[in-house]
């Protein structure tokens, strides 16, 4: 049979629909590969720039956690450096007050007893003459009131 006697036949038309759908589905399989090449594609390069932030995220937060732990060491050294300085203060202080000098100078607790006595007394006959402020706090005080409508002097 040639070609003529295909296109004269009665099943013509349902070669050339056959023919028609396969070319159809040709085209279609074709696209689909391209589509699924193409999305393959784009997943990969998705996937890469996932890969590349959760990598840049775990070098920051690592850096974050050295420079932490340098703060920290910093720090103890700084105290370690700062009770070192301050050791041997304490010391010459516990010294100072342990010679007779230190007993002769410094108040104990008896005279701060004996202080806070003799300034209360004082402020009690100031109210009792109807002083300034009746004793509510020392007049020395009165030089640093910077309040509204205070008073400034002494």
């Amino acid at each position: 049979m040639n070609l003529l006697g295909i296109v004269a036949s009665p099943f013509a038309p349902y070669i050339a629909g056959g023919a028609a759908v396969a070319l159809i589905g040709g085209i279609l399989w074709v696209d689909i590969g391209a589509y699924n090449r193409g999305a393959a594609h784009e997943r990969l390069a998705w996937q890469a720039t996932a890969a590349k932030a959760v990598t840049d995220a775990q070098a920051l937060a690592l850096e974050r956690q050295l420079r932490a732990n340098d703060a920290a060491t910093a720090k103890a050294e700084r105290d370690r450096v700062y009770a070192l300085a301050r050791t041997p203060i304490t010391n010459e202080v516990t010294r100072y007050v342990q010679t007779p000098a230190g007993a002769a100078v410094c108040v104990d607790a008896d005279g701060v007893r004996l202080g806070s006595a003799a300034i209360a007394a004082a402020n009690a006959a100031t109210a009792a003459a109807g002083g300034r402020d009746a004793g509510v706090r020392p007049a020395a005080a009165d030089v640093h009131d910077r309040r509204p409508g205070g008073r400034m002097g002494g």
